[in-house]
């Protein structure tokens, strides 16, 4: 008996210990292009007026609502300061139900956000985004101010560095560039 018990708590603490280092692991960054600014030839319209913040969503990812409760709460602490531009990476050879659900129609009632597909990923690429939740803060010249994630760990809400540096930066101060991005991959289907 003394064998079941110890082997049940051995999977029991090994598979915490998997599930805690799966949530609290972030995405490698991929390095920003040499010129930290918008690629030539992109598809995606800065703001004019403000910085603009693109986040790169996987709609499949259970990531993405602690990520978009977590860009909301940023964009209205910004009243307008800055725009918002949601890709929604739509894989190819699937329809547009994929796009198309809660999130799509979440994002679809906050002020000042743009949404996009972007199919099989094309746009998040050259951006070099490969991560669901990645965040990429804009000057409206195409200058990258900052480039990392929005939550603490991977579908926790909470006060997070990004947001933070984010703001810093929009105040005009200094501020840590990046941030851990916590979410699904892009070219992943499930969402997992």
């Amino acid at each position: 008996m003394f064998i079941v018990i110890a082997l049940w708590l051995t999977a029991a603490v090994a598979g915490a210990v998997v599930l805690t280092r799966s949530k609290s692991t972030p995405a490698s960054l991929v390095p920003p292009a040499p010129r930290e600014v918008l690629p030539t030839g992109s598809t995606v319209r800065l703001a004019e007026d403000r910085p603009t913040v693109i986040v790169t969503v996987h709609p499949q990812c259970p990531c993405t609502r602690a990520t978009f409760t977590e860009l909301q709460k940023f964009l209205t602490r910004q009243q307008g300061k800055v725009a918002a531009l949601l890709l929604f990476v739509q894989p190819e050879g699937e329809d547009a139900s994929f796009i198309h659900g809660a999130l799509w129609d979440r994002a679809g009632q906050w002020p000042d956000v743009q949404r996009t597909i972007d199919v099989d990923g094309t746009v998040s690429k050259r951006l070099g985004a490969h991560t669901s939740g990645t965040a990429l803060l804009y000057a409206p010249d195409g200058r990258l101010l900052f480039r990392g994630g929005l939550t603490v760990a991977r579908g926790h809400e909470g006060d997070s560095p990004g947001a933070e540096r984010m703001t810093v930066l929009l105040a005009g101060q200094r501020a840590l560039s990046t941030a851990p991005v916590f979410g699904c991959g892009l070219e992943n289907e499930e969402g997992s």
